[in-house]
């Protein structure tokens, strides 16, 4: 009353600053103040509400997971299984909003009680969902014993039912997975019972009966080579099982005699694919060799047949047929000497009533160990002759002389190009096989060079053109012809692969990755035809939107060693190596291809690119170790930001920058807490620990095998005093694998289980009622005493409720006396120290 109007009063404001305000606007800014502290209570109010609902939620998903297995159903347990992760992330939120509220003494301390009970509800839910997921299994025990119980007695719906709410139950177990498909295949329903059996090797890649489920259905379906090729998959470690053995032989026997008849019918390339999936299965047995040699002796392939035999002779020394087949490669391939040996060698194990067969060979290789100049060797078709007895040979070089001679002295027979071409196609030639070809089927009369249409098709396949050797073959299906049934099955084939072509370049338009893979994968494992660039080209560039990088840059470097001019191929390999971390050598790869094409401005402004990536990579890497260690985490913080930006691609580089904001959020997180006071320190920290948490868990999303990511948030949680979630992560870090063998993430644990065993030690300070806690006066704490007996004075009782009080009023009074004493005591030891 006696202050002058005009004189001005320091009123503090919100943030803890203060100002010179006018008196006579103190008390509205007193009133505002009030209005913010009541706004925030009752904002906590709301808080502590929502928590209270989530307690009750986790109250009756504990009963519900606490009853026994017998009255528990599987739907009530499923239901609380999906809700649990929802719970855990509105726990999260809600710990977030408790966070940000902002206010006087009071509502600090309100708003720690919340967080405290937060911090509670989270720990519960950790335990609960291990509980339920235990239970989970227990119940998956029990459907899966009735459904063993049906499948006995021949109820194979009702088993299927069983296995079925197991499978939901837990489907981490292979065993559900193969007994449905178990019950699948009785009921008939075989495509269902693959589809489980191959989830059962999903589980585990080295669960027998999923391979023997697996090849039994595709038996089924008369599909042999499907049933071989699912049992090959097994790891090295199952090939030589006693329960494989007998359904591999009856495989194998199934697929010899399909092979018979594809060879029969003169199909050499299905016969090549029966023989060699029953030669992998069984390589033991000398039969399913000798076939092979003599699929790959049908389409003179010498080198691969003379393989064959030797592979038939290891497996059997006195198998006849394997020194036989061996003897005729190695004749064709121009080694007499060495065919002789192998048929002698073979007459000296052979069973006596089988060596007349190898006497007889013997006799003939020495009739065709030279090669005699024919009758009439100055005209045409003694050259030609000449040229064919060397090709037999194999010295390819030799008949092209001879062949090209012939077509010298007689230039309108198209057979002699025919034959030449076929000396180029042996040697890889493909642009002089076509060359040859074409001028051999201009001379064409009536479809009698059949021959030469084929081999240009293949010629031009290997070439990649693939429409083109389908319109050479179109011409020769309407020309006829002796070879037209020939020419019409090469044409269906060749109809088919463009059709995976046109499905697996849909899939790279729409950026269907997956199923451009699927597609590729199937043309490039086509026989014969594994080594076509632009099919390797389209998987490549498949398996680089699928992010497989290190395969597509594998895949893109054959594809460099046989097209060195091929610029997608190095433009898919510098992205891979470049989304890989690996800058440099994304650099040289574009810099070799800019050497040869040093005009293409495509090449020239990804070569910018990368390099301009790079220094960026470089000038933010320095500048963010420079203000680590300045402790300018601010600095730090943009850095980082800004580096996680800049190639979004590069997994290895986001998850690096992600953990280094991380980190400077946290160093600044402590510097805001240890800030005690400032009122608003804790809520500053408590937001970057929420922002550095999130900035882990999306690191370890990028980078999976990194332990740092772990570490750090544990250390994070703690700050949040969020003791037993930090000792939860550290024991997923171990058990997951990036810190199983780590001896710091094990001293971290230790660490971290003490921390909780320390956090749930009385707190004296705050038993006193004293803000500071350690770093209190012991002023500050004999007036905590003082007020807390005054509270407690008999002649302030009257009318309390002391049931409220869940200890005697004299042991309460000397429980606060004790604990001055031993703040005393500790207070007085550290300044000895």
């Amino acid at each position: 009353a006696e202050m002058p109007a005009s004189s001005d009063t320091e009123v503090a404001l919100p943030s803890g600053a203060k100002a010179q305000v006018p008196v006579e606007h103190t008390g509205e800014i007193a009133a505002i103040q009030a209005e913010q502290r009541v706004q925030a209570l009752e904002r906590l109010d709301d808080l502590d509400e929502l928590l209270s609902v989530m307690t009750c939620q986790l109250d009756r998903f504990e009963h519900a997971v606490a009853q026994n297995v017998n009255h528990l159903s599987s739907g009530e347990l499923k239901s609380v299984l999906s809700r649990l992760p929802n719970l855990n992330g509105e726990c999260d939120r809600l710990q977030a909003q408790v966070d940000a509220v902002q206010g006087a003494d009071q509502i600090r301390v309100r708003r720690k009680k919340l967080v405290e009970k937060a911090s509670e509800a989270s720990v519960r839910v950790h335990k609960l969902r291990g509980d339920a997921v235990a239970k989970a299994q227990e119940l998956a025990e029990r459907r899966k014993a009735d459904g063993n119980s049906c499948f006995k007695a021949k109820q194979y719906g009702e088993a299927v039912g069983f296995y079925s709410e197991a499978i939901e139950l837990n489907r981490n177990n292979p065993v559900y997975f193969s007994n449905r498909s178990a019950c699948l295949q009785a009921k008939r329903d075989f495509d269902g019972a693959i589809r489980d059996a191959t989830a059962a090797l999903e589980c585990d890649r080295n669960f027998l009966k999923g391979y023997l489920h697996h090849a039994k259905c595709w038996m089924q379906l008369k599909d042999m080579s499907k049933a071989g090729s699912a049992l090959l998959q097994a790891p090295l470690s199952l090939q030589s099982h006693v329960d494989l053995r007998p359904i591999k032989m009856d495989i194998c026997q199934h697929l010899k005699a399909e092979g018979n008849e594809f060879y029969k019918k003169a199909d050499y390339e299905q016969a090549h694919r029966r023989y060699n999936l029953a030669s992998d299965l069984d390589p033991d047995n000398p039969i399913y060799h000798a076939n092979l040699s003599a699929c790959y002796q049908a389409r003179k392939r010498w080198k691969n047949g003379a393989a064959s035999a030797r592979e038939a002779i290891r497996a059997d020394s006195s198998f006849v047929k394997g020194h036989a087949h061996l003897a005729k490669c190695l004749v064709q391939l121009g080694l007499a000497k060495d065919a002789r040996e192998a048929v002698q060698a073979g007459i000296r194990v052979v069973d006596a009533d089988k060596v007349a067969i190898l006497e007889r060979l013997l006799a003939e290789i020495g009739q065709q160990s030279t090669v005699k100049p024919a009758a009439g060797s100055n005209d045409a078709e003694g050259l030609k002759e000449q040229g064919n007895q060397c090709y037999k040979c194999a010295d390819y070089s030799g008949a092209i002389r001879f062949y090209t001679q012939a077509i010298s002295a007689a230039p309108k027979v198209g057979v002699y190009f025919g034959n030449r071409a076929a000396c180029w196609m042996m040697l890889k030639q493909y642009e002089r096989v076509v060359k040859d070809c074409s001028a051999g089927l201009a001379l064409e009369q009536a479809g009698e060079l059949a021959k030469l249409r084929l081999r240009m098709a293949n010629a031009l396949m290997m070439l990649n053109k693939v429409d083109r050797a389908a319109d050479v073959l179109q011409e020769g299906v309407s020309r006829g012809g002796q070879h037209l049934k020939a020419l019409q099955d090469q044409l269906g084939q060749i109809q088919a692969l463009l059709g995976l072509q046109a499905k697996g370049n849909r899939a790279l338009e729409h950026k269907d990755w997956s199923g451009a893979k699927f597609h590729f994968s199937k043309l490039v494992s086509t026989v014969g035809l594994e080594e076509h660039t632009g099919w390797r080209l389209g998987l490549a560039q498949a398996l680089q939107g699928n992010a497989e990088l290190s395969e597509a840059a594998l895949l893109a470097q054959k594809v460099i060693a046989d097209l060195p001019d091929c610029a997608p191929a190095y433009q898919i390999r510098a992205d891979c190596l470049q989304r890989m971390g690996l800058v440099d050598k994304a650099v040289q790869t574009i810099s070799a291809l800019l050497q040869r094409d040093p005009e293409n401005p495509e090449v020239s402004g990804q070569l910018k690119r990368i390099r301009y990536l790079q220094s960026q990579i470089k000038h933010i890497t320095q500048e963010l170790e420079a203000a680590f260690k300045s402790r300018d985490f601010d600095t730090a913080i943009r850095l980082s930001s800004e580096g996680a930006t800049l190639d979004p691609d590069n997994v290895d580089l986001t998850a690096s920058m992600l953990l280094s904001r991380a980190k400077a959020r946290h160093q600044l997180a402590k510097a805001h807490a240890s800030k005690s006071k400032d009122p608003d320190a804790a809520a500053k920290a408590n937001a970057l620990w929420r922002k550095s948490l999130h900035d882990t868990q999306t690191a370890s999303y990028h980078a999976e095998n990194l332990l740092e990511p772990f570490l750090l948030r544990a250390e994070i949680l703690q700050g949040l005093e969020r003791w037993e979630e930090a000792v939860l992560e550290i024991k997923d870090a171990i058990g997951r694998g990036p810190g199983a063998q780590s001896t710091e993430a094990h001293n971290k644990l230790m660490q971290a289980e003490f921390l909780v065993r320390k956090s749930k030690r009385v707190d004296y300070y705050a038993l006193l009622g004293v803000e500071f806690g350690v770093k209190a006066s012991e002023r500050e704490i004999r007036a905590g005493y003082k007020q807390q007996a005054m509270l407690y004075h008999p002649d302030k009782q009257a009318g309390m409720d002391l049931s409220l009080i869940h200890i005697s009023e004299p042991t309460r009074l000397l429980s606060i006396s004790y604990a001055v004493f031993c703040l005393k005591k500790k207070k007085k030891k550290k300044k000895q120290i």
